[in-house]
């Protein structure tokens, strides 16, 4: 089913998106580039489904209520069942590779702004995308690039939300570290609104990519809502484990790292697999 006010445009498919959905979503967006919404009962993946819909436009969200293979960080699956927010974004982008990364912040920071703003609840970003509440994970968000004859020609941000999702819904290797809104918060939240409160944030942080002075902000502002400042950390870098105490991060968002030996480091990538209290 198909509906539409003003410029935007959503389309469900199947029958779990309830009325009062579609108008809490619609009713709440304040985007002006993000448009065009497909809703699904479940999907394998909505990022997968956006890398095979060859007829994908512009700014296309894929939302989905529930993922049969929801993907996370290298041959990790990603829990999806129902109560979570799964959704992933497709942008056309003249983006240079080396500021990818500055969308997996952008995706970060929205997922903290909405969760501060619909659930009263500050949470805290885990380098380098892992959104927290107290030492559970909450989020999980994976961008990849889109090639077209071997050059970068878009994104897809996939974001995935424990928002609503009951504490027993959780696989058991999975509940030991992560948990939901709900279940910490024992409140929970109206799933459209969450939705419309990230892509109106991601929209505002990705828009000013491009710039200099809005990615040294974007930058600053990542920065001030890490959890692991000042903290020591054990690393996996690709290469080699290690531990080391994190100072920062640079203009580029990268971790910055001061080993035992004194030696300091600036990481572009890796995973924080312990922090040390």
């Amino acid at each position: 089913m198909e509906y539409k006010k003003g410029s935007y445009r959503l389309e469900t498919f199947g029958t779990m998106t309830t009325p009062d959905y579609v108008k809490n979503l619609l009713n709440n967006l304040t985007t002006t580039h993000i448009t065009n919404i497909e809703v699904f009962d479940n999907i394998d993946s909505t990022s997968t489904y956006l890398q095979r819909n060859e007829k994908k436009t512009d700014n296309l969200v894929a939302i989905a209520h529930t993922q049969s293979a929801g993907r996370g960080r290298g041959t990790k699956q990603f829990d999806s069942p129902p109560g979570g927010m799964y959704m992933s974004i497709y942008k056309k982008t003249t983006l240079p590779p080396r500021l990818i990364p500055f969308v997996t912040v952008a995706s970060a920071l929205a997922v903290y702004d909405a969760t501060q703003n619909c659930c009263n609840i500050t949470p805290a970003i885990k380098w380098v995308n892992d959104v927290l509440i107290g030492d559970k994970k909450i989020c999980g968000i994976l961008v990849n690039g889109t090639m077209t004859d071997d050059v970068l020609d878009g994104f897809i941000a996939g974001i995935g939300v424990n928002l609503n999702t009951p504490q027993n819904a959780f696989a058991s290797f999975t509940a030991a570290r992560a948990s939901s809104i709900a279940a910490l918060s024992g409140q929970e939240t109206n799933l459209a609104r969450y939705i419309a409160a990230v892509l109106n944030a991601f929209e505002r942080y990705t828009d000013g990519i491009l710039s200099p002075d809005s990615r040294l902000a974007l930058a600053s502002t990542y920065g001030s809502r890490l959890s692991i400042i000042d903290k020591e950390v054990t690393i996996d870098d690709h290469r080699t484990i290690y531990r080391a105490k994190c100072l920062g991060i640079d203009e580029e968002c990268r971790l910055l790292l001061q080993l035992p030996n004194g030696e300091k480091r600036a990481l572009a990538s890796g995973e924080i697999i312990t922090i040390h209290h």
